[in-house]
């Protein structure tokens, strides 16, 4: 796909979130919100087998030694070191990538030969990243705490009660001294 067109589909996925909180991407229908409840704050994976040869429609966790302070940074090396259900699932390695827009994880399953591309988006609630892991006939749908990751909203601290009359009693002397300097220089009224 030609880079302004990803750039384009980022830029429109970053405002349905930002906007009606919906995501748009891979994945997007059938979110499983247990399935996201169920690896809350942590680097661990919820998978879903949705597609190939039987076991489909098993789940299982994938427990991975991923560093939370080096999700911190947008980006994110680690294993799966066991899993709920091994009749389901079987342990990989992982790279991820938080987007500039913050609103998808890229990333890469290099445990796999050839590696196998994934590309995790916010979902509605925001909670978690979630996309398709596709190999031949087999399709997982996983989900990715988004809370080890950066911010999608920049918190802005909050003034006491204190501050605010301190910062209203500063406004209100820097307007009375412009005021003043303006009558002072004989433009009060002039336009």
């Amino acid at each position: 796909m030609h880079a302004v067109t990803q750039r384009w589909i980022r830029w429109i996925r970053w405002i349905a979130v930002l906007l009606f909180g919906v995501s748009l991407g891979a994945g997007a229908a059938g979110f499983n919100a247990a399935g996201c409840a169920s690896v809350a704050g942590t680097l661990n994976i919820f998978w879903e087998y949705v597609a190939g040869p039987p076991p489909v429609g098993c789940t299982g966790i994938e427990y991975t030694n991923g560093s939370p302070s080096q999700a911190a940074t947008g980006t994110v090396t680690m294993q799966g070191v066991s899993v709920s259900n091994p009749s389901c699932l079987d342990p990989g390695t992982y790279t991820f990538t938080q987007s500039a827009d913050r609103i998808s994880l890229v990333g890469l399953d290099t445990f796999s030969v050839p590696n196998i591309p994934m590309n995790f988006v916010r979902d509605p609630s925001g909670a978690c990243y979630y996309g398709h892991w596709n190999s031949g006939p087999y399709d997982y749908v996983g989900y990715i705490s988004t809370a080890p990751f950066p911010s999608l909203f920049v918190s802005v601290p909050a003034l006491d009660w204190a501050h605010l009359m301190a910062m209203m009693l500063l406004l209100t002397v820097v307007g009375i001294f412009a005021l003043g300097r303006r009558r002072r220089n004989g433009r009060l009224g002039q336009s």
